[in-house]
């Protein structure tokens, strides 16, 4: 058979991705050139198969039967063979080459995500998805006014998949009778009595306005003092001293001295 070319240093072994790149272009340049005028490719896969017969100048062979890929080109006389050896176990960083900007052991080996380019996970993004608790969702902040409360208004549990910011505030409708409803049998809320606390009556109000509690003057309490029929109180005159208890009765203001 022809005669074989041997890349004379295995590229496996070759540490610098610029001296990796010159050997290989070295043993490859001659076969380049007469790829770019090749008529006929040929791939043989085992020992068992057959080379080609009636091969032309310039034919490719694709050689995989020792176990490694062996590359050959017919130059019209002879099989002119390349031999790439086997590439096996884990490539160095500086076999890989530099691609980017994420460094591993000082090398840049791929350049980062970016929203519109797939690549390595940045430091920045595995901090924020280390923040971001199992389970949540995107959910937006909604921008629209909060509903209004309505007092009598029945609950429930929403259906929008919007947030709320933390100050927002409701705007209430106003409270009437009708909304607060009747409390206490027909009124809004039962008067108070002498044994349950509740409403202060009319009535109790009207007694409440009547009693003027305490009240002074240089003299005995006149209509100066209790204007109003219904008034009373207790008074205080100056001048003894003497203290009253007053009233006004239809316009007559009467009163019992204390002692």
């Amino acid at each position: 058979m022809g005669s074989r070319i041997h890349v004379s240093r295995a590229l496996v072994d070759i540490e610098d991705p610029q001296e990796f790149r010159s050997a290989l272009e070295s043993n490859l340049r001659d076969l380049i050139d007469q790829l770019n005028s090749q008529t006929v490719t040929y791939t043989r896969l085992g020992s068992n198969s057959p080379y080609p017969l009636a091969p032309n100048p310039n034919d490719i062979l694709y050689d995989y039967s020792t176990g490694s890929l062996r590359v050959a080109v017919f130059d019209g006389v002879q099989w002119i063979y390349f031999d790439f050896g086997s590439f096996t176990g884990s490539i160095t960083e500086n076999q890989h080459g530099a691609l980017g900007r994420v460094t591993t052991g000082g090398n840049a080996l791929h350049t980062v995500a970016t929203t519109s380019q797939a690549g390595f996970e940045s430091t920045s993004d595995k901090t924020k998805l280390d923040g971001i608790a199992t389970g949540a969702t995107n959910t937006p902040l909604s921008a629209s006014t909060p509903a209004t409360v309505t007092v009598a208004g029945a609950g429930s549990a929403g259906s929008s998949t919007s947030a709320s910011k933390a100050d927002h505030a409701h705007p209430v409708t106003a409270l009437d009778d009708t909304t607060h409803g009747a409390r206490g049998g027909g009124t809004l809320h039962a008067d108070a009595t002498t044994s349950v606390a509740g409403f202060l009556s009319s009535a109790d109000k009207t007694k409440i306005n009547y009693f003027l509690g305490r009240t002074s003057s240089a003299s005995a309490p006149t209509t100066t003092e209790y204007p109003v029929s219904q008034n009373y109180g207790f008074h205080y005159n100056s001048t003894g001293p003497i203290r009253y208890f007053a009233w006004n009765d239809a316009g007559t203001v009467y009163s019992v001295q204390l002692t």
